[in-house]
């Protein structure tokens, strides 16, 4: 007897991956109906979809973090990926010396 399917809107990637799995490894074994077999052929293909949208949001997630650099979600007042101020756009701070590390000039 097949267990009535969860839903899959409120499965996590490993929990669907880990359905799938047990899934494939029932029909492997060859001794499920075949109107069962379809059921779950067909419960498969969702949870396929399912576990490739989960991977395509975490890429998507990871694609955004790496090209805005900001690693934060976006916050009121400050879109997601917002770049800081580069180095040469903020002023030295105290612990910075005004002398290059190279030698004992000041730098302009």
């Amino acid at each position: 007897m097949i267990k009535p399917a969860r839903d899959m809107s409120r499965l996590s990637f490993e929990d669907a991956l880990r359905e799938l799995e047990a899934l494939v490894q029932r029909l492997e074994q060859g001794d499920v109906r075949l109107e069962d077999s379809l059921k779950l052929y067909r419960r498969g293909e969702a949870l396929k979809r399912h576990c490739a949208a989960k991977l395509a949001e975490a890429q998507a997630q990871i694609q955004h973090l790496t090209e805005s650099g900001d690693p934060q979600p976006a916050v009121a007042g400050k879109p997601a990926g917002a770049k800081k101020p580069a180095a040469a756009d903020k002023p030295a701070s105290s612990s910075e010396s005004a002398f290059s590390s190279n030698n004992d000039e000041p730098s302009l």
